[in-house]
């Protein structure tokens, strides 16, 4: 959403499709309702460029117009075929991209995360959501090693992400959603703010955004 609004205030018209694979709370008639919907906005739309943020399934390069990808994590799944059919990538590592131009993959480029300066910026605490030490995000199938870490050192945590139920003691959760709009208000009121990364953004040297997001606070974050 943040890189749409960018995009626009630049005077660009943009049309958003998401992954519909990815579980999530929808009906998978609400599922069905948003693929032809933006399988209708995309024909009539009839886009120049298609850009690409490359997650966790393959998205091909469309037809007939340029194919740009941001290569921003999941790494390890994406094949020289797939890469080489678009017109440019941009890599959010630079030893990665590095990596690519020594397989033949000329048309790339560095362009790290970021973060949007809209939301995420230094604001005054909020007792409300005061916290001594804070983590966001989703329970994976991988360990979350800082908040492990945080746990064993006893630690006074707040997790905040769905999955993390019987994952973790219940006096650490703090709730399964926080709006995206009150997200930087979260961070703010922390002392400290927790991060990682998966295993193929460490190996590979992708910098999750979370990082620009808490540094924009003006907090520290520890990943």
């Amino acid at each position: 959403m943040s890189l749409a609004g960018a995009l626009e205030r630049r005077g660009h018209k943009i049309l958003m499709s998401f992954d519909l694979n990815v579980k999530h709370k929808n009906s998978r008639w609400k599922r069905l309702r948003y693929a032809l919907a933006a399988w209708w906005n995309a024909f009539r739309f009839n886009p120049d460029i298609d850009f690409v943020l490359r997650g966790p399934r393959l998205m091909p390069a469309a037809q007939g117009r340029k194919n740009i990808m941001w290569l921003i994590s999941c790494s390890e799944m994406t094949t020289d075929f797939e890469l080489k059919a678009f017109d440019h990538i941009f890599v959010a590592s630079t030893s990665h991209a590095a990596l690519m131009q020594s397989r033949g993959i000329k048309q790339v480029s560095v362009l790290l995360q970021c973060t949007d300066s809209t939301r995420f910026f230094p604001r005054p605490a909020n007792p409300d959501l005061a916290s001594e030490c804070l983590f966001v995000g989703v329970k994976r199938k991988f360990d979350r090693i800082s908040v492990l870490h945080a746990i064993r050192m006893g630690l006074s945590l707040k997790v905040w992400g769905w999955g993390w139920h019987g994952a973790v003691p219940p006096q650490f959760m703090a709730g399964t959603e926080i709006d995206n709009a009150k997200l930087g208000e979260h961070y703010c009121s922390a002392r400290l703010v927790l991060n990682d990364h998966t295993p193929d953004m460490a190996e590979h040297g992708f910098t999750s955004n979370r990082v620009f997001d808490v540094l924009a606070c003006g907090v520290p974050i520890l990943s």
